[in-house]
Formats: C-alpha cells, sequence, structure tokens
C-alpha cells in the first residue's frame, strides 16, 4: 500500500513564488492553486496511492510559540495574495476528496509524523515537500 501526505503549506508557497500572478475572471490570485493542483494531478498519476492526505499548520500559536516567545519574530509576513489562496486550495481537495489534515496548536510535521509512525512497516510511504533534499518534490518515506 501507498501512502501519500503532502505538505500543502510548503507546495503553496513555493508554487506562489515560481508562477506568474494568475488571476481568476474575478481578479483573485489563482498562481499557487494552479501550481498545486498540477503538483496533485502528478502525485495522483505517477505514485498511484491507495490513501492520501493533504496537512497544513494553522495560524494559532504552537508548542513552539510557548516555548520561544521570539519564534518566527524576524519573519516578514507574506502577501495577503498567497493567503487568499489556502482556502481555494482546499477546494481543490475537496473537490478530490482529499481528507486536510489541520488542528490549531499542533505542527504539520506532528501530523505527518504521528500518522507515519502508527502504521505498518510494509508500507510506502511519501511525504510530498518541495523543501525536502534541495528541492526534490518526492521524499519516499519507507519504513
Amino acid at each position: 500500500m501507498k501512502y501519500v501526505i503532502i505538505d500543502s503549506n510548503a507546495i503553496i508557497h513555493r508554487a506562489f513564488h515560481a508562477l506568474p500572478p494568475f488571476t481568476a475572471p474575478d481578479g483573485s490570485p489563482t498562481g499557487a492553486v494552479y501550481g498545486f493542483t498540477s503538483i496533485l494531478l502528478r502525485i495522483l498519476k505517477e505514485l498511484k496511492p491507495d490513501y492520501i492526505a493533504a496537512a497544513f499548520d494553522t495560524a494559532a500559536p504552537t508548542f513552539r510559540h510557548a516555548a520561544y516567545e521570539k519564534y518566527k519574530a524576524q519573519r516578514e509576513r507574506a502577501p495577503d495574495e498567497l493567503y487568499e489562496q489556502f482556502p481555494k486550495t482546499k477546494e481543490v481537495l475537496r473537490a478530490f476528496a482529499i481528507p486536510v489534515l489541520e488542528k490549531e496548536g499542533l505542527l504539520k510535521a506532528v501530523k505527518i509524523a504521528s500518522i507515519f509512525a502508527r502504521d505498518s512497516a510494509n508500507i510506502v510511504k511519501w511525504k510530498i515537500d518541495p523543501s525536502a533534499d534541495g528541492g526534490k518534490i518526492l521524499l519516499n518515506m519507507t519504513f
């Protein structure tokens, strides 16, 4: 069996910065949604997963904020045009009946690790993360 978990925040951010500023007829930004959807279609076609889910971080503080009050304090806020595309990306996932994993206060990395840790050692697992291994999109997480 093949499990795929998408690091959605990372792919949306990467698509937003990599593609031209596409817009819908109403003028709303769609470049990151287009890029995310292109990668999603590639995943479905090439990996043919038995199970797939998309993990998201939320804006709520996590344990890291509690442990270190200056966590991400120096990080610049991303453009609103990026944030506007997160709900649209989740609409795409719903259209494909792909579960969205997000829980306030819990990092997506923890969600991904908890799913991978509780499954059988015979399952091939993939974490889709464009920041892994120098930009490789597919990171085989076989255990």
